[in-house]
């Protein structure tokens, strides 16, 4: 079964992300190539782009 997933772009790093399923939603952090950094109450990223 498919993920209903929604990402909507805040600004040029962060992502609102929203998983209705599973009652998740959080802004998430990304890299300036928009790798996820911070999945906020899930993981967080240990190596640091820089």
């Amino acid at each position: 079964m498919p993920l209903d997933q929604t990402y909507r772009r805040l600004d040029e790093n962060r992502y609102a992300y929203s998983a209705p399923m599973f009652g998740y939603e959080a802004v998430l952090d990304v890299s300036p190539i928009d790798l996820v950094l911070d999945c906020p109450g899930l993981w967080t990223s240990v190596a640091r782009p820089g």
